[in-house]
């Protein structure tokens, strides 16, 4: 049974091969008149699509942080239609679905079961108007490029403290250009 009208699957075509297995998987399931694969679209298609959803769904295994989950979420800033983002247990997703207010949706990656229970969640609360109540600014200022040289910032000084020295990585830094030139 199918859940919803269309089904857009967007992004760069990494592996032709697992590419060629979905696209035989959809035929076979008789799920290509539903499901439209855009491989490497380019960024004016992928902004309209991220302006345009209901249900924005991130079901990576391996994804480390997510610019594009945090992306279709800045992207319905201000919208006044309701949506919902889905999301695997990989990575910050967990984190940012939480920040959003979204963290029904959390579903396990390596689960079917789990996908599809969070998928039919997902569009009840879409079908009931769900919008979410998200803090703008505690996102802005969680994540942005500021706080992530800041976060970076630490680290680096933790490490280098820990290896022994004294001096913080500002100066290192500064001594290393200096002696470089």
């Amino acid at each position: 049974r199918v859940l919803f009208r269309s089904y857009v699957v967007a992004g760069k075509k990494r592996d032709p091969a697992y590419y060629e297995y979905i696209q035989r998987l959809l035929r076979l399931r008789k799920l290509d008149q539903y499901v439209m694969l855009l491989a490497d679209a380019d960024s004016a298609v992928l902004a309209g699509l991220y302006e345009n959803y209901d249900v924005y769904v991130q079901p990576s295994y391996e994804e480390g942080f997510c610019l594009t989950f945090l992306e279709a979420l800045a992207r319905k800033k201000g919208s006044e239609k309701p949506f919902v983002l889905v999301g695997g247990t990989t990575g910050e997703l967990p984190a940012l679905l939480a920040i959003a207010g979204m963290d029904d949706f959390l579903f396990n990656a390596s689960s079917e079961t789990s996908f599809a229970e969070k998928m039919r969640l997902a569009l009840k609360a879409l079908k009931n108007g769900f919008y979410p109540n998200i803090p703008w600014q505690q996102l802005v200022e969680t994540y942005s490029w500021e706080q992530a040289a800041k976060d970076m910032n630490k680290l680096y000084e933790r490490l280098i403290c820990r290896a022994g020295s004294t001096k913080g990585i500002t100066q290192l830094i500064t001594e290393h250009n200096s002696t470089s030139k």
